[in-house]
């Protein structure tokens, strides 16, 4: 004896559809979530040394794998955070791949001078292929942006604006009046 289970065309149909719209989506999660990474170097003028004492005047040196827009972002030992590049002044921020950057430019119009409060501070950089990430926050007199999110805010709207390269990289310091 055979059975037919008669099941409606509409029926099938839809599940099909939901099916492929189901798969479709996971997919393009999927690609979305595999960025592409790009390495970060950082050191200071001083190289990897992290004990700075008040009024040493720093520098940093960025080198990138990969061309990128640069986002750079300093975190004093408050946990302020503050926009160094782009800023009001130096709004281009794309840099080649291989080459050093100088932060602070040679030209800015700011100096990283120790100063209290001292403690833990870090300088974080972000590249991306991403030139529209606006972080909220309020221009300073020499052009730098003291940001009002934290730096886990940051970095997740850093990395969500990305579109196909991604990365990060930190150099902690740390700051003290030479006693």
């Amino acid at each position: 004896m055979h059975y037919f289970l008669a099941i409606p065309m509409h029926f099938i149909l839809t599940r099909l559809i939901l099916s492929c719209l189901l798969m479709f989506s996971v997919v393009a999660a999927a690609e979305k979530n595999t960025l592409q990474s790009i390495n970060i170097e950082i050191t200071s003028h001083l190289g990897d040394q992290q004990q700075f004492q008040q009024n040493d005047v720093l520098s940093f040196l960025l080198s990138l794998d990969k061309d990128a827009y640069v986002y750079v972002i300093y975190e004093d030992a408050l946990q302020q955070l503050v926009q160094i590049i782009p800023n009001n002044i130096q709004q281009s921020h794309f840099y080649k791949a291989g080459f050093f950057i100088s932060v602070p430019a040679e030209n800015s119009a700011f100096q990283f001078i120790v100063q209290p409060p001292f403690g833990k501070e870090t300088l974080w950089v972000f590249a991306t292929d991403s030139a529209s990430v606006t972080l909220a926050g309020q221009f300073q007199p020499a052009g730098l942006k003291r940001l009002k999110a934290d730096i886990k805010s940051i970095r997740k709207q850093i990395k969500q604006q990305s579109k196909q390269i991604w990365g990060e990289a930190f150099f902690s310091l740390v700051t003290g009046d030479g006693s």
